[in-house]
């Protein structure tokens, strides 16, 4: 779960979902939609909710891509 989705200002939450939550560190990337990486970073304590502020040059749909293990979850976001 994201929110707020739509962000007004670039700064979310994310809460991981519960087949995640088990797991040491998953990696959060946030993607724009042409594919340009624009953050990494591992979440060491899954099982807390997460507060990821990015800065933006303009608003857009954005992909957050969580890798752990074998399990990858995409999420998308819209920043207003």
């Amino acid at each position: 779960m994201v929110w707020p989705n739509p962000s007004p200002d670039g700064s979310f939450t994310i809460r991981l979902p519960e087949y995640l939550r088990a797991v040491r560190l998953v990696n959060v990337s946030v993607y724009r939609m042409n594919g340009q990486k624009i953050l990494g970073c591992i979440c060491q304590d899954p099982s807390a909710d997460q507060v990821i502020s990015i800065n933006l040059t303009g608003s857009g749909m954005y992909a957050l891509v969580f890798n752990a293990g074998d399990s990858v979850e995409i999420i998308k976001l819209l920043v207003k």
